[in-house]
């Protein structure tokens, strides 16, 4: 009974060894085989200026490692003159490495010029370390990291709180999800009068190919607060964010971006806060797709025709444009400002898009705007203290007045109980503000 165990315990375990093993080489298989394919996509414009060129591979039973330079060409018409780092990726292959078909661990090998201040700030660790994880069905996962450090010199202190993320893609790299975070810096100077602070700063964003091939989804960096002090006096902001977002309906992309700072501070205080939100759609999804394309091309090109990005701009005009100014709202101390447009381009024909007076003449904007007194007199206050002239609310009020009686006086604003006001039209090539016609 014993033996038999043995047996069937001894089968078991060669079994295991083989799969383990076979797992292990089609691992390094499976990597192997991304490479050429990775780089013919990146390198087939998508990057622009950068080429990736791989010097050396070998793959062996476990392991592997890839060689690599990136190369930027700062200007096409000059090709000898290039920016070059090189790097190796160190590949562990089979099951176990992370659980997927092997692991890579990224290594660059920084510029001479580059190595004495990178050594001086990191020592001997790497300042950048990048992992990437191939998983069973062929996504991946990347992690990356710099390390935290505090160096100085005689102009002050300088610590950097380090850098993480995490970027992982689908296997039919279709879809991107990532979170990249920083605890943020800070620099003193070495007589201690300036001192400027940046918190947290995180970016997040998931992103997927649309039916035309763009990448369509969300994205949001936010920059948590950020504090600066000179000779005694500080500014400053809380939660700054940039949010983005694109769409795609009906053969239709569309986009919105919106700013938005919650807190302006000084000295310690909130003093305002800003808000703008903008968009932009009906833009033909196919035709973007080309023209992006193209224009990554023209990066690589000595001297670019433009013919080809005309032709493939064409649907997108055959098709008109929208876009729009949601809202820009200022709050600054007491005062407030508001400002709002929609702007329309609408079909045009191939002989029209070939005559710009043609594309004026169907351009249209139709926009609003109101400060109030409060803002206006805050202004013309700090504009005087600034050139060394203080003034009193009194004359500041007064000083906006006489600034602007002479529009007012020509109808480009009306004045309102609590500040003023104005519009802006475009239509058929003629300007009018605040429906007053401009020459």
């Amino acid at each position: 009974m014993d033996s038999q165990l043995i047996k069937v315990g001894a089968a078991v375990v060669v079994a295991l060894g083989i799969t383990w093993g076979g797992t292990t080489w089609y691992g390094g298989q499976q990597i192997a085989a991304q490479y050429p394919k990775a780089l013919a996509k990146l390198n087939d414009g998508a990057l622009g200026p950068l080429k990736i060129v791989i010097n050396k591979q070998q793959f062996g039973f476990f392991t592997g490692r890839v060689d690599w330079d990136v190369i930027f060409t700062p200007n096409p018409c000059e090709p000898d003159h290039t920016i070059k780092f090189s790097g190796y990726d160190d590949i562990k292959n089979g099951v176990f490495p992370s659980l997927g078909w092997g692991e890579i661990q990224s290594h660059i090998i920084w510029p001479e010029e580059a190595r004495p201040i990178l050594t001086k700030i990191f020592g001997t660790k790497e300042p950048l370390q990048i992992k990437t994880n191939v998983g069973f069905l062929g996504g991946l996962q990347v992690q990356v990291m710099s390390p935290a450090s505090t160096f100085g010199n005689e102009k002050g202190s300088f610590e950097w709180k380090g850098f993480t993320g995490k970027i992982t893609q689908d296997r039919t790299a279709s879809r991107l999800h990532g979170n990249l975070i920083s605890p943020g810096i800070s620099f003193t100077s070495a007589d201690k009068e300036t001192v400027i602070t940046l918190d947290k700063v995180s970016y997040d964003f998931d992103s997927q190919k649309g039916q035309s091939g763009l990448g369509l989804g969300q994205g949001e960096l936010v920059f948590s607060a950020l504090n600066a002090v000179n000779a005694g006096k500080s500014f400053g902001f809380k939660d700054f964010k940039l949010i983005s977002e694109t769409t795609e309906k009906d053969g239709f992309f569309a986009m919105s971006m919106t700013y938005k700072v919650a807190e302006l501070l000084q000295e310690g205080k909130s003093i305002g806060k800003i808000e703008l939100a903008v968009t932009a759609d009906h833009i033909d999804a196919l035709a973007l797709k080309d023209v992006v394309a193209v224009m990554q091309k023209m990066q690589t090109q000595c001297k670019p025709a433009p013919d080809r990005l005309l032709k493939a701009a064409q649907p997108i005009f055959a098709k008109g444009i929208s876009a729009k100014v949601n809202h820009l709202d200022i709050g600054f101390f007491d005062g407030k400002a508001h400002a709002e447009a929609t702007a329309n381009l609408p079909a045009l024909t191939v002989e029209e898009q070939k005559d710009p007076k043609s594309a004026v003449q169907k351009f249209s904007v139709d926009g609003k705007a109101n400060v109030t007194q409060a803002l206006l007199i805050k202004l013309a206050d700090i504009a005087g203290k600034t050139q060394g002239q203080p003034t009193s609310p009194e004359q500041s009020a007064q000083m906006v007045e006489m600034m602007l009686a002479k529009p007012v006086s020509e109808g480009l604003l009306s004045k309102s109980a609590d500040g003023y006001t104005t519009t802006l039209q475009v239509c058929e090539g003629k300007v009018s503000v605040n429906g007053t016609p401009l020459n």
